[in-house]
């Protein structure tokens, strides 16, 4: 009787599982499904008829990626999870369904990001509501996912009170986007908020470590949070950024994730800055020592690129024929715009540079357009040169984004744009817009 006793006790005690099991089906062309986050990424094979499944052996439960070609979608894991998934590449997140041990935390998932897709569709139409209609707006969407939550039954316990935490994060989220997306929809640069706008974020702590390594909106809500924050701090001082970041962020914990992360965020701004040793010497404070050497290398690199150096020099196509380089146009000021035809930015620019072409025609300056289209954009670069009957000097780089030219002056996103004085010299890494209004005033400034 003992012995059985012992033998039913051992089969009772089931040994838990550090591992979830994902399948599937894929319907359409696709090599891999890769699954990532966490500091956790695999690629897991699909076979000529569709089908894939592996093991996944997960340190952290919680919210992961995935993507499939270039579509991307959520998924959430538990040890012990054994998920089927069907879908089909030309309907991605319509066809989404799940099956199995943790489907239905992952069904709601793609439920609730199909509902949101559905009220945010037309970013233009939502971002120009005024702050009112706005913010009911984000509100009704609030309250119909947290209605489609709690419509569901037998969810994992944490995973609900993390979607609950999540929809008003997502929510406060939407709030600290509106000023920026109003601005740029409605092309208006004035924007009174209602004292009230942003009451939900004052009931948020946004220095939970935990929160930010677990909770994906929790984490985009501390990042928009911080950058309200800091462009608040450099309005205190005049724009100095270093000063602003300096103050935002000295007073974390000197192993804080989240300082890593928005340094690590505002390293992109060495490219742009006009007081690069005080924005290297705050970022330096990052407590991770990979990211210590990497700014370190821009920081060497962006050296190089403040005014009076010489700028890097460049030899391209030009779009009439034969070549042009930057020594053949010295003696001249250098007005160097780079872009590229799928860049939505750059084209809006198009007609103040023709403007600016106009308006400074034989003058001493040189209007230069660098595309940085890929090889196979070639005639569509050369189509738009001729259809919109662009002026100046059109060139085309040699090696999209691996151009020298391009990795020379750390270029990370477009349009940029450069100014060159007459002996080849850099009056501004980081120019003024042709529709900035600074640009003009820097032109009267050199006497153009």
């Amino acid at each position: 009787m003992l012995l059985i006793c012992i033998v039913f006790v051992a089969c009772q005690k089931e040994v838990k599982k550090d591992y979830a099991l994902f399948s599937g089906k894929v319907i359409g062309n696709a090599d891999e499904v890769r699954i990532f986050g966490n500091d956790f990424e695999y690629k897991i094979p699909i076979a000529e008829d569709g089908t894939f499944s592996d093991t996944l052996k997960i340190d952290v439960e919680g919210y992961y990626d995935y993507n499939i070609g270039k579509e991307y979608s959520a998924i959430y894991l538990t040890k012990g999870a054994d998920l089927n998934l069907t879908i089909d590449t030309s309907q991605f997140d319509e066809s989404i369904a799940y099956t199995g041990v943790g489907s239905g935390e992952n069904n709601f998932l793609a439920e609730k990001y199909l509902k949101i897709e559905e009220m945010t569709a037309d970013m233009k139409a939502f971002f120009s509501l005024e702050p009112e209609a706005y913010k009911k707006k984000s509100k009704a969407l609030k309250n119909e996912i947290q209605n489609l939550l709690d419509s569901k039954r037998e969810l994992n316990v944490d995973f609900v009170q993390s979607e609950t935490l999540s929809n008003t994060y997502t929510h406060v989220g939407r709030l600290f986007d509106y000023e920026g997306g109003h601005k740029y929809y409605t092309k208006k640069e004035e924007l009174e908020l209602p004292e009230d706008f942003f009451v939900e974020a004052k009931e948020i702590d946004f220095t939970d470590e935990n929160k930010y390594q677990t909770l994906p909106q929790y984490k985009n809500l501390v990042r928009g949070y911080l950058q309200r924050s800091l462009s608040d701090l450099e309005k205190k001082y005049d724009d100095d950024t270093p000063k602003a970041l300096q103050e935002l962020v000295g007073g974390m914990p000197a192993d804080s994730k989240i300082k890593e992360a928005f340094l690590q965020n505002m390293s992109f701004y060495m490219a742009y800055s006009d007081k690069l040793d005080q924005l290297y010497a705050v970022l330096k404070t990052t407590p991770n020592q990979e990211h210590q050497k990497e700014f370190e290398r821009q920081y060497k690199i962006y050296k190089t690129l403040v005014k009076g150096k010489p700028s890097p020099s460049f030899e391209y196509e030009n779009f009439k024929g034969g070549s042009t380089a930057l020594g053949d146009l010295k003696g001249k000021y250098v007005y160097m715009d780079i872009w590229a035809t799928w860049c939505g930015p750059c084209k809006k620019e198009i007609p103040f540079l023709k403007k600016l072409e106009e308006n400074y025609h034989n003058k001493n300056i040189e209007f230069v357009s660098i595309s940085i289209d890929r090889k196979k954009d070639y005639d569509a670069w050369k189509q738009m040169v001729e259809d919109k009957e662009l002026g100046g000097i059109q060139l085309i780089a040699d090696k999209d984004w691996k151009s020298d030219f391009v990795m020379n002056y750390g270029i990370k996103g477009i349009p940029r744009f450069i100014l060159v004085d007459p002996e080849g010299k850099i009056v501004s890494a980081n120019a003024p817009r042709p529709s900035n209004p600074k640009l003009i005033d820097l032109f009267d400034e050199l006497e153009i």
